[in-house]
């Protein structure tokens, strides 16, 4: 067969031309910014979803607090041009509905979405295998997994390649962080309150400013074992018993020995992450998230602190430093001494493949 019957450009000697326009098409290299950053230059940022509860059925006590968050979110969502959508004390199956209409909305036109929840929520074991994230609405609990899977590729086509960004104030479990006493470098002060620290798990409840266990723990999560090293606050190593059944989708890692205690294992459920996701927790699998009733959250206080700050930033060294004042800064304050002294760290699941740079928005402003 001759080589013009396949119709492939030839110079004069006969040889492929191999500088024709219709064989080479230039891609985005290191020096060009859409190879290292999200496009934000659509006409508009995009929705910010703000889910709060402050009530759960069957719960006397409030959240008291939650309302410093929703006025956090708001300024801080504010300050970077987004459309923001307010649902507070909403019923699961309202939510639901409302979020599912949200990810059939058109976003070609949008930069990015985001979705921050300041609610209860506790790590449950299922089946005795694997272990979910949940949120409480109003009535009912919803999977964490549940709500991401809305705004991924397949179920929200209009954000494929553009970054959904998520924040999440809520208990995980009912373990403690004791800290550990790190000398640093340069002076920190650790923010005690005047009042006393409460928590996001729904088992537990406010009575007279004191944190006090429920009767009902069904959905306490299983122990495990970690080490903690962040933060001023006190020595803490723990060996407990690994749960009795596991499944195999469930990951295995390893605790290395430590001042002299043998190596455990720890078996962890990956949280949900998809695809051009960003999602930040108040604190890691399994344990308490602390929430001031005159401050607000720990993390969403210290998260709008942050990003509230002017200048062109790198979103996630933004986080980082969100990361290092919670969980260097702040302690519990607490007269029931098995919550008192405690820490904190929020952690970061990321699927991002490009920068995000924070700035403001058609003339939105901090």
């Amino acid at each position: 067969m001759d080589d013009r019957e396949l119709d492939i450009p030839l110079n004069a000697s006969g040889n492929i031309n191999v500088h024709q326009d219709t064989f080479l098409t230039k891609t985005a290299g290191p020096m060009d910014p859409s190879y290292s950053e999200y496009d934000f230059s659509h006409p508009r940022r995009g929705i910010a979803v703000i889910v709060v509860n402050n009530q759960i059925e069957g719960h006397k006590e409030k959240r008291t607090g939650s309302e410093k968050d929703m006025t956090f979110f708001q300024h801080m969502f504010t300050a970077y041009g987004f459309e923001i959508r307010t649902f507070f004390n909403k019923k699961s199956q309202d939510l639901l509905k409302e979020l599912h209409n949200i990810s059939k909305e058109d976003h070609s036109e949008n930069d990015c979405f985001a979705l921050a929840i300041s609610t209860h929520g506790e790590g449950v074991i299922e089946r005795n295998t694997s272990r979910e994230d949940v949120i409480y609405t109003t009535d009912q609990t919803i999977k964490v997994r549940y709500l991401l899977e809305l705004f991924t590729d397949e179920k929200c086509p209009t954000l494929k390649g553009k970054p959904r960004i998520v924040f999440i104030q809520a208990c995980r479990g009912e373990e403690l962080d004791d800290g550990v006493t790190v000398h640093l470098s340069t002076s920190t002060s650790v923010q005690n309150a005047d009042e006393e620290d409460m928590t996001d798990l729904s088992s537990y409840t406010a009575q007279k400013q004191v944190v006090q266990q429920a009767s009902d723990d069904a959905d306490a999560l299983p122990s495990i074992a970690a080490i903690h090293r962040h933060g001023p606050g006190r020595h803490n190593f723990t060996v407990q018993p690994k749960p009795t059944l596991v499944s195999q989708q469930v990951r295995q890692t390893q605790v290395y020995s430590y001042s002299g205690y043998t190596q455990e294992e720890v078996y962890v459920v990956p949280a949900p992450c998809y695809d051009d996701f960003l999602v930040m927790y108040a604190t890691p699998p399994g344990y308490f998230a602390f929430r001031r009733t005159t401050e607000g959250s720990w993390f969403i206080k210290n998260l709008a602190e942050v990003l509230l700050q002017p200048g062109r930033r790198s979103l996630l060294r933004e986080l980082t430093r969100v990361i290092r004042k919670v969980s260097q800064n702040m302690e519990s304050k607490n007269s029931d001494k098995k919550y008192d002294a405690k820490k904190q760290s929020p952690v970061i699941y990321s699927k991002l493949i490009k920068d995000i740079y924070l700035t403001p928005k058609n003339g939105s402003e901090y």
